[in-house]
């Protein structure tokens, strides 16, 4: 029980750094990775960040987030 917390622990860590890291990409990085997603991508910068983070949690947890 204790290892399968620690593990969901790191897992969210891991989450947390990669949504940190697309703050720092220029809006054409983020248009590209909604282009490929297919997700709509002439919204303002906030909405790609959203959209992007969106499709990235949908690739490492497709269950969902619990």
């Amino acid at each position: 029980m204790q290892e399968a917390v620690r593990d969901e622990v790191q897992f969210r860590r891991e989450i947390k750094g990669v949504v940190e890291m697309l703050g720092y990409c220029t809006l054409e990085q983020l248009k590209y990775f909604c282009k490929h997603t297919n997700c709509h991508r002439t919204h303002a910068k906030n909405r790609l960040l959203y959209s992007t983070n969106m499709g990235l949690i949908k690739q490492l947890e497709p269950r969902g987030i619990p």
